[in-house]
Protein backbone atom coordinates (compact mmCIF):
# COMPACT_ATOMS: atom_id res chain seq x y z
CA UNK A 1 0.00 0.00 0.00
CA UNK A 2 0.97 3.22 -0.84
CA UNK A 3 2.02 5.45 2.00
CA UNK A 4 1.94 9.30 1.93
CA UNK A 5 4.18 10.70 5.52
CA UNK A 6 3.98 14.27 7.08
CA UNK A 7 7.50 15.84 7.12
CA UNK A 8 10.38 15.08 8.54
CA UNK A 9 10.41 11.88 8.23
CA UNK A 10 13.30 11.55 11.00
CA UNK A 11 15.40 12.93 13.39
CA UNK A 12 18.46 12.81 10.89
CA UNK A 13 20.02 11.69 7.72
CA UNK A 14 20.76 8.49 8.78
CA UNK A 15 17.22 7.56 9.59
CA UNK A 16 16.10 9.42 6.76
CA UNK A 17 17.79 7.07 4.45
CA UNK A 18 17.12 3.95 6.57
CA UNK A 19 13.28 4.51 5.97
CA UNK A 20 13.47 5.18 2.59
CA UNK A 21 15.64 2.13 1.96
CA UNK A 22 12.73 0.20 3.65
CA UNK A 23 10.20 1.51 1.77
CA UNK A 24 12.60 0.51 -1.69
CA UNK A 25 12.93 -2.76 -0.01
CA UNK A 26 9.43 -3.38 0.47
CA UNK A 27 8.26 -2.21 -2.96
CA UNK A 28 6.47 0.51 -1.31
CA UNK A 29 5.68 4.09 -3.05
CA UNK A 30 7.01 6.24 0.19
CA UNK A 31 6.07 9.80 -0.29
CA UNK A 32 6.08 13.18 1.50
CA UNK A 33 3.93 15.90 1.47
CA UNK A 34 3.50 19.18 3.77
CA UNK A 35 2.08 21.66 1.73
CA UNK A 36 -0.78 24.05 1.21
CA UNK A 37 -2.13 23.23 -2.42
CA UNK A 38 -4.18 20.50 -1.17
CA UNK A 39 -5.96 22.38 1.71
CA UNK A 40 -9.03 23.52 0.58
CA UNK A 41 -9.40 27.06 1.02
CA UNK A 42 -6.33 27.11 -1.29
CA UNK A 43 -8.07 24.66 -4.39
CA UNK A 44 -10.89 27.55 -3.54
CA UNK A 45 -9.05 30.48 -3.95
CA UNK A 46 -7.19 28.89 -7.11
CA UNK A 47 -10.38 28.36 -8.44
CA UNK A 48 -11.56 32.15 -7.65
CA UNK A 49 -8.33 33.49 -8.97
CA UNK A 50 -8.63 31.33 -12.70
CA UNK A 51 -12.58 32.35 -13.09
CA UNK A 52 -11.97 36.02 -12.61
CA UNK A 53 -14.16 36.14 -9.50
CA UNK A 54 -12.17 38.19 -7.48
CA UNK A 55 -10.37 40.33 -10.08
CA UNK A 56 -7.31 39.77 -11.79
CA UNK A 57 -4.25 38.39 -9.60
CA UNK A 58 -1.87 42.03 -8.83
CA UNK A 59 0.79 40.47 -5.82
CA UNK A 60 0.57 37.64 -3.57
CA UNK A 61 1.18 38.52 0.04
CA UNK A 62 1.32 35.82 3.57
CA UNK A 63 1.57 37.10 6.81
CA UNK A 64 2.36 34.19 8.81
CA UNK A 65 2.56 34.06 12.36
CA UNK A 66 2.75 30.89 15.17
CA UNK A 67 4.96 29.86 17.64
CA UNK A 68 6.57 26.89 17.34
CA UNK A 69 8.77 25.65 20.06
CA UNK A 70 10.26 21.91 19.07
CA UNK A 71 13.09 19.88 20.58
CA UNK A 72 13.69 18.01 17.56
CA UNK A 73 17.18 18.13 17.10
CA UNK A 74 17.68 18.84 13.16
CA UNK A 75 15.84 22.17 13.45
CA UNK A 76 17.62 23.54 16.51
CA UNK A 77 20.85 22.72 14.41
CA UNK A 78 19.32 24.99 11.49
CA UNK A 79 20.49 28.76 11.37
CA UNK A 80 17.84 30.08 9.11
CA UNK A 81 14.95 27.05 10.03
CA UNK A 82 12.05 29.45 8.89
CA UNK A 83 14.11 30.28 5.44
CA UNK A 84 15.43 26.39 5.16
CA UNK A 85 12.72 24.51 6.46
CA UNK A 86 9.24 26.02 6.51
CA UNK A 87 8.54 29.09 3.86
CA UNK A 88 8.97 26.71 1.22
CA UNK A 89 5.72 25.45 1.38
CA UNK A 90 4.54 29.33 1.23
CA UNK A 91 6.32 29.93 -2.17
CA UNK A 92 5.13 26.57 -3.40
CA UNK A 93 1.56 28.21 -2.72
CA UNK A 94 2.47 31.52 -4.51
CA UNK A 95 3.80 29.21 -7.47
CA UNK A 96 0.37 27.33 -7.30
CA UNK A 97 -1.75 30.57 -7.05
CA UNK A 98 -0.24 32.30 -10.05
CA UNK A 99 0.63 29.64 -12.30
CA UNK A 100 3.98 31.37 -12.43
CA UNK A 101 7.74 30.49 -11.30
CA UNK A 102 9.83 32.69 -9.27
CA UNK A 103 12.59 34.68 -11.34
CA UNK A 104 14.14 36.45 -8.56
CA UNK A 105 14.07 36.44 -4.44
CA UNK A 106 15.70 38.24 -1.71
CA UNK A 107 15.08 37.21 1.82
CA UNK A 108 16.12 38.90 5.39
CA UNK A 109 15.97 36.11 7.90
CA UNK A 110 16.28 37.08 11.63
CA UNK A 111 16.63 36.25 15.08
CA UNK A 112 13.37 37.85 17.09
CA UNK A 113 14.28 39.50 20.34
CA UNK A 114 13.46 37.25 23.07
CA UNK A 115 13.58 34.11 20.99
CA UNK A 116 14.07 30.19 22.32
CA UNK A 117 16.31 29.39 19.29
CA UNK A 118 19.34 30.01 18.69
CA UNK A 119 18.39 30.44 15.03
CA UNK A 120 16.85 33.26 13.12
CA UNK A 121 12.83 32.37 13.30
CA UNK A 122 11.69 35.53 11.51
CA UNK A 123 11.88 36.30 8.53
CA UNK A 124 10.86 39.11 5.68
CA UNK A 125 10.88 37.84 1.88
CA UNK A 126 10.01 39.28 -1.66
CA UNK A 127 9.70 37.52 -4.99
CA UNK A 128 9.06 38.59 -8.51
CA UNK A 129 6.89 35.79 -10.31
CA UNK A 130 7.33 34.89 -13.89
CA UNK A 131 4.09 36.80 -14.89
CA UNK A 132 5.14 40.16 -13.32
CA UNK A 133 3.59 39.93 -10.41
CA UNK A 134 5.23 40.01 -6.72
CA UNK A 135 4.80 37.53 -3.80
CA UNK A 136 5.58 39.20 -0.59
CA UNK A 137 6.34 37.18 2.78
CA UNK A 138 6.67 37.97 6.59
CA UNK A 139 6.23 36.21 9.39
CA UNK A 140 7.75 34.62 12.86
CA UNK A 141 7.97 31.00 14.40
CA UNK A 142 8.36 32.79 17.72
CA UNK A 143 4.84 34.64 17.76
CA UNK A 144 3.64 34.74 21.01
CA UNK A 145 0.49 37.07 20.45
CA UNK A 146 -2.63 34.40 20.09
CA UNK A 147 -2.13 31.38 18.03
CA UNK A 148 -1.55 30.86 14.32
CA UNK A 149 -2.42 33.29 11.46
CA UNK A 150 -2.08 33.03 8.35
CA UNK A 151 -3.27 35.18 5.73
CA UNK A 152 -3.16 35.82 1.71
CA UNK A 153 -3.79 38.85 -0.19
CA UNK A 154 -4.45 37.82 -3.44
CA UNK A 155 -6.74 39.69 -6.40
CA UNK A 156 -8.47 43.13 -6.77
CA UNK A 157 -11.18 41.86 -4.72
CA UNK A 158 -10.06 39.27 -2.60
CA UNK A 159 -8.01 37.32 0.03
CA UNK A 160 -8.12 34.18 2.34
CA UNK A 161 -8.07 34.13 5.63
CA UNK A 162 -6.58 30.83 7.85
CA UNK A 163 -6.90 31.21 11.48
CA UNK A 164 -6.18 27.77 11.91
CA UNK A 165 -2.93 25.94 11.08
CA UNK A 166 -4.94 22.84 9.17
CA UNK A 167 -7.19 25.70 7.49
CA UNK A 168 -9.93 24.02 8.91
CA UNK A 169 -11.23 27.48 9.50
CA UNK A 170 -10.23 29.22 6.85
CA UNK A 171 -11.72 31.16 4.00
CA UNK A 172 -11.82 32.89 0.08
CA UNK A 173 -13.66 36.00 0.67
CA UNK A 174 -14.06 38.61 -1.67
CA UNK A 175 -12.83 41.94 -0.85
Amino acid sequence: MPVLSEKPIAEDWEQAAATVRQAEDAGLLFMIAENYRRAPVMRKARKLIESGAIGELRSLHCDHYKYLFTEKSYFLQMKHPYLVDVVVHHLDLFRYLSGAEGQWIFARSYRPEGSWHPGNLALDLVMEMGDGNMASFTGSLNHQGGGDHLERRLADRGHSRDDHPAGRSAHSVPG
